[in-house]
C-alpha cells in the first residue's frame, strides 16, 4: 500500500469512528434488525406473490435481502437529516456517498425481480449512462463544477 492510500484510508477510518460515537446504530444494529425484517418481508412477498408476478414469489428471499441489506446506511442518512448539526461536513458527506453507492443498487435489483423490468428514467437524467446528468433534477440547473469547488472552498473556510 502506497503512502497516498495509507492516508486515505486512515481518514476514511478516522471519520467512520467519529460517525460510529455519533451513531449507536452501526453494525450492532444491522443482525438484530435485518434478519427479522428479511424474513418476514419474504413472507408476505411470497404469500402476496399471487398477486404480483411470478418471480415476486420465486425470489422472495431475494427481493427481500436487496431492500433490507442496506438498512444502516439508511439509518446514518436519517441521523443525518434528523441531527444534521450533529456532524461535520466530511462525515455527513462519507454517509450520503456510502448511500448513494450503496442503496440504489440494491433497490433496482428489487425492483428487476419483482417486476422483471429495469428501473425507468422517469426524470430523464439518464441514470442508465455514464457521465453527467443531460439535465438537472427538480432543483434547477446544476452548479458547473469549477464553481461547485469555488463554493465548496468558501464553506470550508466559514
Amino acid at each position: 500500500m502506497d503512502a497516498l492510500t495509507r492516508r486515505i484510508s486512515k481518514s476514511h477510518d478516522a471519520i467512520w469512528a467519529s460517525i460510529d460515537r455519533k451513531v449507536p446504530s452501526g453494525a450492532g444494529i444491522k443482525p438484530k434488525i435485518e434478519e427479522p425484517a428479511k424474513e418476514r418481508i419474504a413472507q408476505a412477498i411470497y404469500h402476496e406473490g399471487s398477486r404480483w408476478r411470478n418471480s415476486a414469489r420465486k425470489y422472495a428471499r431475494d427481493i427481500s435481502f436487496h431492500l433490507v441489506d442496506w438498512y444502516t446506511d439508511l439509518e446514518l442518512l436519517r441521523a443525518v437529516i434528523r441531527h444534521p448539526h450533529k456532524f461535520t461536513d466530511k462525515e455527513i458527506a462519507a454517509i450520503v456517498v456510502r448511500f448513494m453507492v450503496h442503496a440504489p443498487h440494491h433497490i433496482a435489483a428489487a425492483h428487476k425481480i419483482h417486476e422483471e423490468e429495469a428501473i425507468r428514467d422517469v426524470f430523464e437524467l439518464g441514470i442508465h449512462e455514464d457521465g453527467p446528468p443531460r439535465k438537472s433534477g427538480c432543483l434547477g440547473p446544476p452548479m458547473p463544477r469549477k464553481k461547485r469547488r469555488r463554493a465548496a472552498g468558501k464553506k470550508a473556510k466559514k
